[in-house]
């Protein structure tokens, strides 16, 4: 049976805002398994998620926190985001004045991973839909935080355009040490960033443009 999660404060089905999320934590606190892995592969996501309160944010797939513990080792917790679409998706909320609402994780903390490819969008038509992609990332004690964003990360990052109000990727990425982050892409393929640097036509017809008037 289809239920609609979406609606407005006027308009709306019993099921509206039933859900803030499929997972509240993704956590390793194992002391044995090294390694966990959600894989969200080959999905579409519609509709409309609330903000968690006691997580002070919001996520579709993450709504809390993905982390894992360096208690008797390194235990790690991973999130693959492969082939990702976010079709309409918002966070209902009032983004004009909305502080902090990310879209898809709220939290990465120590010993968390985030791996993203193929994310795209779809139905948006200028609306604004959360604050950013993924929330705050770790903290001014974190460590050994893994963040990867490849292979045609198709997000609109221009202001006027971009279905996110404050940034396309990550709110905050902060760290003490043994960590690192990424994005990457090849020449020709859809992005987000990248179109503006160096030997792109792009890059040609601005530099052109800034020798011409003597910039």
């Amino acid at each position: 049976m289809n239920r609609e999660t979406s609606g407005t404060a006027q308009v709306h089905t019993q099921h509206y805002l039933m859900h803030t999320g499929l997972i509240l934590n993704y956590l390793n606190t194992s002391k044995s398994v090294s390694s966990v892995t959600l894989s969200v592969n080959n999905v579409t996501l519609k509709g409309t998620i609330g903000k968690v309160a006691d997580e002070n944010g919001s996520g579709a797939i993450v709504c809390g926190t993905v982390e894992g513990s360096g208690v008797g080792g390194n235990h790690f917790a991973n999130v693959k985001l492969h082939t990702v679409t976010v079709d309409g998706l918002s966070v209902n909320t009032d983004l004009s004045s909305e502080s902090y609402a990310p879209l898809l994780i709220n939290t990465v903390g120590s010993y968390g991973g985030i791996d993203a490819q193929k994310i795209s969008t779809n139905n948006y038509n200028s609306a604004k839909a959360a604050t950013s992609l993924v929330g705050h990332v770790g903290n001014a004690t974190a460590t050994n935080i893994s963040l990867a964003f490849s292979n045609e990360i198709a997000l609109n990052g221009k202001t006027a355009e971009s279905i996110f109000t404050h940034a396309t990727l990550l709110e905050s990425f902060q760290y003490l040490a043994s960590s690192s982050g990424y994005y990457h892409f090849n020449e020709g393929e859809t992005c987000t960033y990248g179109k503006e640097i160096s030997g792109t036509n792009e890059y040609r017809v601005i530099t052109s443009r800034i020798e011409k008037r003597g910039w």
